[in-house]
């Protein structure tokens, strides 16, 4: 199986930043590669909202059936969530049972501004936090 031309926009070396809803600082840092044979994309991530170091694993699938992506989240605490990962109209979705995401790519693929939400029911979501994504 060959690479994903939909999934290529990621692959890279990026820094994070952006903010929480209550105004806590974002850094970090994420890379994007593709998996042995080219079929998954692997995303390490690592960085501090203040002072909380957080990291973790993510890796990217597509689903057959669907024509979308699968995601699996790894996190650094040993907590695993799986997530629906979409593309429409140029804007990428993830969607899970608590969090969801919607992603823009701009400045020719350069930068991804990511809002992200969370839920306590799966019904009435609220904002989480806003990043921005920049290829080094």
């Amino acid at each position: 199986m060959s690479n994903d031309d939909r999934l290529a926009v990621f692959i890279g070396h990026w820094m994070t930043q952006g903010k929480t809803v209550a105004g806590v600082p974002i850094v970090g840092g994420d890379v994007y590669t593709w998996g042995p044979g080219g079929c998954v994309v692997m995303h390490p991530y690592h960085g501090l909202i203040g002072d909380l170091g957080v990291g973790g694993l993510e890796v990217i699938s597509p689903d057959p059936k669907t024509g979308q992506y699968g995601t699996h989240f790894f996190d650094g605490e040993g907590n695993v969530s799986m997530q629906t990962l979409s593309l429409r109209d140029g804007v990428w979705y993830w969607l899970g049972p608590r969090t969801r995401c919607k992603g823009v790519f701009s400045e020719g693929g350069r930068k991804l501004t990511a809002h992200h939400e969370r839920s306590d029911d799966g019904e009435q979501w609220a904002p989480s936090m806003t990043v921005t994504l920049r290829k080094i």
